[in-house]
């Protein structure tokens, strides 16, 4: 802000209690209260502006990549069932192949939730829907992974490789899941 003739004045830092939130303002020897109360109406919504632009950009962008997960497990799970080569399996072994790679889809994709929340919260929630919808086994590697996400990213390549299908089609499945790593290098 610009002030025509600003009086005598000397910058003084205030943090209101309660809250992050900081102001700096103006001390005006002129005042009997020592405040420039104009001043401090005046600055206070500009920092808010600052402070909530900055925040919804970081909200914005973890809401973009979480979207980004969301549409590429289906995209991921449309070229399995899209590209997978039933000339030489049974239709139950094709069943069971395309139930494992969306479970692993969702493995991931619900790893990465509870990465990203507040154990607290999630910590229980995520180990009883691991062990309802997965073999135990894979459950608990997943569970007791130093890093959950790329346990569950493992598995997803796993089950994409025993897909049978043409290495160039299994090669744009595995492009697909390197943007889940991305996403995952950005949380």
């Amino acid at each position: 802000c610009v002030f025509p003739h600003p009086p005598p004045t000397t910058l003084f830092h205030y943090a209101r209690p309660n809250n992050n939130t900081t102001f700096h303002m103006l001390h005006n020897d002129d005042d009997d209260d020592g405040v420039d109360t104009q001043q401090i109406h005046r600055s206070a919504p500009d920092m808010q502006v600052f402070r909530t632009n900055t925040a919804y950009k970081r909200w914005d962008e973890a809401r973009k990549n979480w979207g980004m997960n969301i549409n590429h497990t289906r995209d991921l799970v449309r070229m399995g069932n899209a590209y997978y080569d039933s000339s030489q399996v049974t239709p139950q072994r094709r069943k069971e192949d395309l139930e494992r790679l969306s479970l692993c889809t969702w493995a991931f994709v619900r790893s990465m939730k509870r990465h990203l929340s507040p154990e607290w919260e999630d910590e229980q929630f995520f180990k009883n829907e691991l062990y309802e919808r997965l073999p135990k086994q894979q459950a608990e590697a997943i569970i007791s992974a130093a890093h959950r996400p790329n346990r569950a990213l493992f598995d997803l390549s796993c089950a994409i490789e025993n897909l049978p299908m043409n290495f160039m089609r299994k090669n744009e499945i595995h492009a697909a899941v390197t943007i889940f790593e991305d996403n995952l290098g950005s949380s």
